[in-house]
């Protein structure tokens, strides 16, 4: 079967919707799907292979279209580019007659509402006007979504049947985390020191407030004393000076911009405790998201200290992980100091994520998605 596949995004990209993108697609192939992907060309990454940028299998085909620059324009631009994208991806909808039409992005699912007459949408959250939610969902023949959370929301707000929903966690790579490597060589590799306990933070920095990476840091100034080093990857420039200026007296800190996704495993790999301290108070952070980090944390089979909200609980547990308090800095503290102090059941719950990091590989998810679809067809 052939399926084409819209992204209305930037790729290849450091940033999660391209990873996420570039793994499914490869996934879809992977389970004998003909696979061709539309998204928009990043011009800052001219010449990179989305292949080799994310190191993936080169098995499916890409066709690229040109972004328009409308970072002026607020939601308007964001309109306008899924217009133009949606305009654009129809020539190749008409050329292609692909079986399956996938889309991820609410605005162009919009727009090829008006022209499709079947495809499906994959949602990472629910947002937007009513009346773009309402027919977005009710043109599709089946959402697929990454919380139950989503689905609950879907179900109680616009009366969506279960049976047309299927809730896919995103995944990882079990391969990336294959490194063959101690943690002194992961260390050496990276030059991070050898002599002290390392905390490990990956994701965006502030873009997200409820990221929760102003409460970590504030965990840091309380462990100012402690022999520690709290790593942060993913921030962009302005973020890490404004940062560096705010908490210029802690010297505990190291502040790293976005790495390659592939780069990744190795600074988890030579990480002590890893960090998921997400907030309450934002129905994204509480009920839609299904951060990647999580798998990654997982496959890298370390310590995690995460916020017991909803969303993350539909795959951390007790027993996997330290669930804490969200928002409080003192008790993410405490927890990180107890995972540090207690080696035996620390050791415990990280064999256990990583094991149940296994259900959640990008071949299971995109496995679960195509007998979803042929469901639905």
């Amino acid at each position: 079967m052939k399926l084409l596949y819209l992204s209305n995004m930037k790729m290849p990209s450091e940033k999660a919707h391209s990873v996420q993108v570039a793994n499914t697609c490869a996934a879809f192939a992977g389970q004998g799907l003909d696979v061709e992907l539309v998204a928009v060309a990043n011009k800052e990454k001219a010449g990179h292979d989305i292949f080799s940028f994310h190191e993936i299998k080169k098995n499916f085909t890409i066709n690229f279209i040109q972004p328009l620059s409308l970072k002026n324009f607020g939601k308007i631009g964001l309109l306008l580019r899924a217009f133009f994208f949606a305009v654009a991806a129809w020539r190749k909808i008409i050329s292609v007659k692909a079986d399956i039409l996938y889309i991820r992005g609410p605005y162009v699912a919009y727009f090829i509402s008006f022209l499709a007459k079947k495809y499906f949408l994959e949602l990472h959250l629910v947002g937007g006007p009513s009346f773009l939610m309402r027919r977005i969902i009710n043109k599709s023949a089946g959402l697929i979504v990454i919380t139950s959370g989503i689905k609950q929301v879907l179900m109680e707000k616009y009366k969506i049947l279960p049976k047309k929903i299927l809730v896919a966690p995103d995944g990882v790579s079990p391969e990336v985390f294959d490194l063959g490597l101690t943690v002194e060589q992961a260390r050496e590799r990276l030059n991070l020191p050898r002599d002290k306990k390392i905390i490990c933070y990956e994701g965006s920095f502030y873009s997200f407030n409820w990221k929760g990476v102003d409460v970590l840091l504030e965990a840091a100034s309380i462990l100012k004393n402690k022999n520690l080093l709290f790593l942060f990857i993913g921030g962009n420039q302005p973020e890490i000076a404004a940062i560096k200026q705010k908490y210029r007296d802690l010297n505990n800190l190291m502040l790293l911009e976005k790495k390659p996704n592939p780069e990744i495993s190795f600074y988890l790999k030579a990480a002590d405790v890893l960090v998921l301290p997400n907030k309450s108070g934002d129905a994204m952070s509480e009920l839609y998201t299904s951060p990647m980090k999580m798998f990654e944390y997982m496959m890298a089979a370390k310590p995690i200290v995460a916020s017991g909200l909803p969303s993350i609980k539909e795959v951390l547990n007790d027993g996997n992980s330290f669930l804490i308090e969200p928002n409080n800095p003192f008790v993410l503290a405490e927890a990180i100091e107890k995972v540090l102090a207690n080696e035996v059941l620390a050791n415990e719950k990280s064999k256990r994520a990583y094991t149940d990091a296994q259900q959640y590989t990008w071949d299971k998810r995109a496995r679960n998605i195509k007998i979803f679809l042929e469901k639905c067809l």
